[in-house]
């Protein structure tokens, strides 16, 4: 007996050979890259007690990653800038489109009325970043409250980098969530301060990354409903 739990507890943890599956070929268009979700009060992570406001979560597994108290660690090595277009319909603003921010339309204002339908448009950061421990980069959205912390910290990739030769993803951050108060309420607000300098291995990680999701067009999960939810105020 003693013998068949050995031979048993042996198999069990000998290490998979990963090559007998084969090499599946993966583009962009494939994959389906995960969001950072701050909660707010009306999230609906927090209403099913899923999570608390203030916290961060992974869109697809839900899994709380950091919040609060605990600030998220990021690599930050690509952006776009879009804007969330939003349409108001029977008393309340409803997703319409997202549209990239380009030469021609970066000074649209915030609300735009054609052919007497009213139109919203928010600017918004999109950073794509590397966590520790995780497999898919995620994408931060910065904007509307958060949207003062997003252009500091696409100055310090692109212009404060670039000035001491060193590249876009040359530093980890600590993603921090804060609450703040207004007339309308509490919302959780999100500023990103500098942690240390990236390694080489990490930066050439997150350049294998920025050359995958440059190559073509890949989705990003729930789109319309991270937007939604970063708007959602709680009266205390």
């Amino acid at each position: 007996m003693s013998k068949e739990l050995t031979k048993a507890t042996t198999t069990e943890l000998a290490p998979m050979d990963l090559s007998a599956w084969g090499v599946e070929e993966t583009t962009t268009k494939d994959l389906l890259i995960p969001r950072l979700m701050v909660m707010q009060g009306l999230s609906q992570n927090v209403i099913d007690g899923k999570a608390k406001m203030g916290d961060v979560v992974d869109s697809m597994t839900n899994e709380v990653i950091g919040g609060k108290d605990k600030p998220v660690r990021f690599l930050p090595f690509k952006v776009e800038k879009i804007f969330y277009v939003e349409e108001w319909k029977d008393g309340s603003w409803k997703f319409s489109a997202i549209e990239q921010v380009t030469v021609d339309n970066l000074n649209t204002p915030n609300e735009v009325v054609r052919d007497g339908r009213k139109f919203k448009y928010t600017y918004t950061l999109n950073f794509f970043v590397l966590l520790e421990g995780k497999g898919l980069p995620y994408l931060l959205a910065f904007k509307s409250t958060s949207m003062r912390s997003g252009k500091a910290l696409f100055t310090k990739m692109y212009v404060d980098n670039r000035a001491l030769g060193k590249a876009p993803c040359a530093n980890w951050f600590n993603l921090v969530v804060d609450m703040t108060k207004n007339a309308k309420g509490t919302y959780a607000t999100i500023s990103a301060q500098v942690a240390d300098e990236a390694t080489r291995e990490d930066q050439m990680k997150a350049l294998d990354w920025f050359k995958t999701l440059n190559s073509s067009k890949f989705d990003t999960h729930e789109e319309e409903k991270s937007f939604t939810q970063s708007e959602e105020y709680t009266r205390f």
